[in-house]
Formats: C-alpha cells, structure tokens, sequence
C-alpha cells in the first residue's frame, strides 16, 4: 500500500524557522511581519509609500500633463471656417448622422496660422443594430438596438508648408468620457491653410458635438482613470512586500494559515477572472448581436422543453432543394437570390436543424432557467459562473500538485504560479473575453477535466487511510471524466493522466517507498475508467438519437465555411497549427495596443497550399504562458540528472499529451484560437509539475534563481495576457467591446 504522504525529495524541519522562533502555531499577522531581525520592513514601508505618492503626482503633473504646459502659449484660431461634408446629416437635434463614411468630414478652412492642435469636443457617439428577428432562432422584440458609449474615429487630413500635397495622420479614436482623447495634437512645419476632420464610422453612426472643433487650444490638466488605477496598485504592492518577503522566505505555515493564503488566492483568482468577463460589457454585445449561433444554446433549450432534439426554425425552401447543402459558394448564390434566410453555424441534417455543441450546458443551465422564468439565459451569464469555477479550480489543482510533488516550493512562487495558471487554461482570457456559445462547451469541458484530475489526486492522497474514500474520489473524478463527453469531447484526454499518476509513482518514490502492485494501477483505474463510460454513455445515445451514430457529433453537417464532410488530410495541416499553437508570437506594431493578431487572413496558414480555416490567429503558448520555457530545461542533462526517472516520465507525457486535442482538431476540422484552450491545460499541468520537481531536485543558488525565474514568468504571464485584452485583429475588438474603457488604455500613457 502506498503512502499517502506528499511526494518530497527532501526532509522539511517542521518545528520552527531557523532563527526566527516562528513556529506553526504562531499567528498569522506575527508570521508575516516578523522576521529574523525583528520587525523589519514597519518603518521603512511607509517612506517609500510616501515617496511613491511624491512621484506619481510628479509624473502625473509633469510628464503626463506635459501638453497643458506647452500648451500655455498657444493662441487660439477664431476665424476658422468650419464646414460639414454631404456624408453627414444635420438632425432636429443638433446631431449629426453619417449618411456615408467616405464623405462624413468637418473642413476647417482659411486658417492661414500655424496649427499645434486641435479639438473635437464629442458629447455622445451612438451606434445602432438593425435587428431582424426572423433571421435568428429564438424570438427578438425590439428591431433596432443601440447603444451611447461608443467613440468617434477619425483620421486628420492637413496641409502646411513643408508638404506640397495635404498630408492624411493616422486614425485617431475619441471618447466622450476620455477628456484628454479629444485634444488632438499636430506637429506641422509653418503655416496650415485647410484641416479635413474624416469621421470613418460606419453609415448611421450618431454623434452630438457641444461645439465647433478648435484649433491651438489650451489644454487643461487630466487625470486619466486607469493610471489612476495602476498609481494605487503600485502602492498597494509596495506597501504589501514586507508580507511577500514572509511568504518568499518562511515555509512553515500551520494549516489554517495555508487555508487562508489560498483561499485569498482563490479569491484573487475569481477577481481577475470576472473583471475580464465584465470589462467587454457582453450584455450590450448579446442585446445588439445579429450573430444566430450566439442564440444555439438557448434554441437547444426551447427544443428540449418542447420533447424533441432538433430546433424549431423554419427551413429555407432553397437550402431543402439543394442536393448538397454545405457546398458554401452555391448555398450562398441561392441564399442571395431567393431572400430567404438559414442559420449558419448550426447542423442540417436531413431537413432539420440542430446543434453541434455539446448538450450539457443546456441541461445544467439553459433549460432549468428556460423551464423556471419562461425567459432565455443569455451566455455570458454562464460564462461568469463557469469562469469563476475555473479560477477556484486552477488554484486548488496548483495548490495539490504543489502540495504531492513540491511541498518544498516557497508558498509566495505556488500562489503566483497558481494565479497564472489560469492564462495555461484559456491564453489570452479567449473564453472569458468572448463569453458566447462558441466559449460555453470549451469552459465546461475543462472545469470537468480540472474536476477529474483534482479528485484524482485527493484519492491517491487518503488511499492508505480509507479505501472507501479513495473509491468514492475515484467514481467522481470519473463521472467528471464522462461528463466532459456532453461538452468538449477532445478533453477526455485527461483520462489517460490516472494510470500515469499511478505507474509513475513508484519511481518517484524511489527504493525506500511503497512499490505498488500491478493490479493496484489496474483497479484504480478500472474503477474511474466504469464511471466515466456510465457517464458518458448517455451522451452518445444523444448523438444516436439525432444522428443515428453513438460516436456522430454532428461536426460533419454544419453550415459553415466549407463542406465538413469534405476533408483534405489533415495530416498536412498539423505542422502549421502546431507553430501557430505554440510557437508563433503575435505581430509587433508601433502604435497602441503594440500588438496583433498573427493574420487577418482566416483561410490560410503560413505558406500552407490549400484551405486552413484558423479565425484571427492570437499567437501560441510559449507566449502566453511563457512558463511553459520551463519545460525546455529537461532537455539539460545536468537538470534530469537531478530528478527521479519518474518524473521525467510524468512530465514529457503529460506535455505530449497536450498536444493530442490540437492534433485532432485539425484532422477532423480547422484550427482556430479557441482550440489552444483544449491543449493549454495539460501543457500547464505539465509546466506546473516540472517546477515542482525542478526545484526539489536544485540545491543551493540554482534553487534561489530558479524559483526567482519562475515568478517573473509568472508575473509575465499575467501581464501579457491582461493586455491582450486590447490586442488589435482578435474577435470583437476591446475598441468596439468597451469604446470607453479601450479609449482610457490608448490614452495611459500619452505624454504629448
């Protein structure tokens, strides 16, 4: 029988901290304020706080408000004449429509003065969504929605006397809220005769000016909110190192104390995690959307409540006369003439229509809510419990990984490796960020996966205490197994992940440990592997049922880009989505947000000859979970030297592993952005193992250095991933999600 204790290479004084006369038991506040000289750090944390304070409102006044002070000397253009293009329509109201882009324009004329910037001052932008309610799947009741938070984007066409021809400036965004964003400054040689303000919304944007725009105003001093914002983290940081450096340095914690700091990871976790969700405001996205298949869900729902398993959507005469319905280029020829209406994205099959997607959400979500209000559930409310499931369950499957392989690993890099553990999970936040039916089965599927493999761990933990135990955490995790079937059948990989636990533990043991018997690795197996097919075998009467196949999910009859059941090998593909999973960094510009998606191209792939369907392709995992470098390390000698032959096993496979699901992505389909979250996870589980055996097996200052490299990876993460928030080229912009708060980053940092 195996022991149920952590897997540690090296013993751990228990007791007390070496010259700190901290025990366990002391209080939790005595723990992290005092240190071996005392109470170091109390005195000095409030001078650099306060110097801190100094500096930032230096910055903010100085540096950041630098254009209110070269702006003192301007002297402003009255006699300008202003006067509005034939693309733009004066309202009752005293707003402005552009009635077309590629005329909307503001002319400021007959200036004759030299011209350092210029002033839009916008009151409102409001976009607008005609909704047709007939094309979507579940009944709409408003046929036009908007919304007043928009900006106004506009590129500055000038002249001055250094140019022969007027010179056409780069795009600019306005915000309403944004103060600052409405100063435009201009750095032009000599006098300027013409200033053409081209306002390059779409048709039937909205807008309210409260004046004329200026020119040379003076420029009054701002705050933008979120360095605001960024100031008091700073802050809160640096006051908060003393209690870092506790948690760096000291590593006997009594339980309650471990609980405590996990727990407020967790929390941590779950805030970052929502506020990702919240900041793209999905509310107004699902309230102005025309996108049918983001309404999937809630039809599968409205079909289920009614006692059958195909959605209830009048089908095109055309698309029922075609022979093969998803050949794309005819479908759309016949769509175009007849003015009929299908839903793209969803399956046909044999004159009715279904969904792809897999059916456990709507049964844990969609259809109670349906059944209980009479109401649809919109998505992104989903999203959000499923996204702070995932927080608490990246941290509690850190903190047991930690906890069986690398007790030894200071508490302060666990909680940082477990914040970024979340970026492994979804790179990028894509799930949260698009919080759509698209991201639903995705999420699901890998808090069932995570659900697995932490009950797996616990019932290896308690197996040499109680077998009843042991068993009962072995059916969960295999029913969470299952389960993993009705939302995201490629993550079933983890199954493998148990009886690799088990065989591998005997290694990691060594000769001194309980060498388990084969038949042990066997039955625990058996025993997760029989609830796993109970649970998941009602899900491939679900496919039976729809599509007279156990193991037909349907893929092969959408309405998409191209004829599913038509497929080139997909052996040729895989390189290509393999260097876009996890090789390929997004694109470098040299203007706000600094980076891009890989393409813009969503048919092709490097230099591949042939169709390769990707979306807007965000970059790989090596960049956005550069943890994930830590793997390269076992490629040393001198590293797996160091570690048990055991664990050199566990993590090469659990990393080649991941990279099973991507594989089969695209063999079966395409490779899109979304599909790195099927991979991400076990390349995380992965990363997050060889830390703990790479540091058990360091010693001395390759132990310091190496846990030093893992928080600034871990830090790195984080930030990368935050600001991919705003990258430029992915799905539904962060400048179209939330004008307000896009306008506020592009503007952070604008020091002229």
């Amino acid at each position: 029988m195996q022991s149920d204790e952590p897997l540690n290479f090296r013993a751990h004084n228990t007791q007390s901290v070496h010259g700190t006369g901290i025990r366990a038991g002391d209080g939790f506040g005595k723990l992290l304020a005092r240190g071996k000289d005392g109470w170091v750090g109390r005195r000095s944390t409030p001078v650099h706080v306060a110097l801190l304070v100094l500096v930032f409102c230096m910055l903010e006044l100085f540096v950041f408000n630098l254009a209110h002070w070269t702006s003192m000397s301007n002297r402003p253009v009255a006699h300008a004449t202003v006067s509005m293009g034939s693309g733009m329509r004066l309202n009752d109201d005293g707003s402005y429509t552009i009635t077309d882009s590629g005329k909307s324009t503001i002319k400021l004329s007959g200036i004759d003065a030299h011209v350092s910037n210029i002033a839009i001052p916008v009151h409102r932008v409001f976009s607008y969504a005609n909704i047709d309610g007939a094309n979507l799947p579940v009944p709409r009741n408003s046929t036009v929605e908007s919304r007043a938070d928009s900006s106004l984007r506009v590129q500055i066409e000038v002249d001055d006397n250094a140019h022969t021809v007027p010179m056409m400036l780069p795009e600019r965004t306005i915000s309403p809220y944004i103060q600052s964003t409405q100063r435009i400054a201009v750095y032009l040689a000599g006098k300027t005769h013409t200033v053409t303000i081209h306002v390059v919304n779409p048709a039937g944007t909205r807008f309210i000016l409260t004046a004329n725009p200026e020119l040379n105003v003076r420029v009054p001093i701002s705050v933008n909110p979120l360095r605001a914002i960024l100031y008091i983290l700073v802050i809160i940081v640096v006051a908060c190192l003393p209690a870092f450096r506790r948690l760096w340095k000291e590593q006997q914690f009594s339980d309650r104390q471990r609980r405590i700091i996990w727990m407020a990871t967790g929390l941590v976790s779950v805030g970052i995690s929502t506020a990702v969700c919240l900041s793209t405001l999905p509310w107004i996205y699902f309230r102005m959307t025309q996108w049918q298949a983001d309404f999937e869900y809630q039809s599968v729902a409205r079909a289920l409540l009614a006692g059958h398993a195909w959605i209830d959507h009048p089908v095109a005469n055309f698309l029922s006369s075609m022979a093969n319905p998803y050949q794309q280029n005819l479908r759309y020829d016949l769509q175009q003439s007849s003015h009929e209406n299908f839903l793209y994205d969803f399956v046909f099959y044999h004159g009715k229509y279904y969904s792809y997607f897999g059916v456990l959400p709507v049964i844990a979500f969609f259809l109670p809510y349906l059944a209980i209000t009479g109401s649809d559930l919109s998505p992104w409310k989903v999203m959000i419990v499923l996204g702070i499931v995932l927080s608490l369950l990246a941290v509690y499957l850190v903190h047991l990984i930690f906890e069986r392989f690398g007790k030894g690993v200071p508490l302060a890099t666990q909680i940082v490796v477990s914040l970024a553990f979340m970026t492994a999970v979804q790179p990028t936040y894509y799930l949260l960020y698009l919080p759509t039916t698209y991201s639903i089965p995705i999420a699901g599927g890998l808090a069932l996966a995570m659900g697995a493999v932490i009950f797996w761990l616990l019932a290896l933990r308690v197996r040499s205490r109680s077998r009843v135990r042991c068993v009962v955490y072995l059916i969960i995790g295999g029913v969470m197994c299952g389960l993993i079937v009705g939302c995201r059948p490629q993550l079933c990989v983890v199954a493998a992940l148990l009886p690799l636990l088990v065989a591998t533990e005997r290694h990691l043991r060594g000769n001194g440990g309980m060498r388990p018997a084969r038949y042990e690795t066997v039955s625990v197996t058996t025993i997760a592997a029989c609830a796993a097919v109970i649970a998941g075998f009602p899900f491939l009467v679900w496919n039976k049922i729809r599509f007279g196949s156990l193991f037909d999910f349907g893929a092969s009859y959408q309405l998409t880009v191209t004829d599913q059941r038509e497929q080139v090998s997909g052996l040729t593909k895989i390189p290509y989505a393999l260097w876009q999973a996890f090789v390929t960094p997004p694109q470098v510009t040299d203007r706000f947000p600094f980076i891009q998606s890989v393409t813009h191209e969503s048919t092709s792939a490097g230099g591949y000859q042939g169709f390769f369907y990707s979306e807007p392709a965000l970059g790989g995992i090596l960049w956005w979970f550069p943890l994930s470098l830590i793997l390269f390390l076992l490629f040393i000698k001198g590293v797996r030297s160091r570690l048990r032959k055991g664990a050199v096993v566990l993590v090469g496979t659990v990393a080649v592993l991941g990279v099973v699901p991507i594989v089969v992505d695209v063999a079966a389909s395409a490779y899109t952005a979304r599909y790195l979250c099927d991979c991400a996870l076990l390349i995380g589980l992965a990363t997050t193992m060889a830390i703990a055996f790479i540091h058990e097996g360091s010693v001395g200052v390759y132990k310091r250095y190496f846990t030093r490299l893992c928080v600034v990876l871990a830090i790195g993460a984080l930030i990368l991933n935050v600001w991919s928030l705003f990258m430029g080229g992915r799905l539904y912009g962060m400048s179209d999600a939330n004008p307000i708060l896009y306008a506020a980053a592009m503007n952070m940092f604008a020091v002229f």
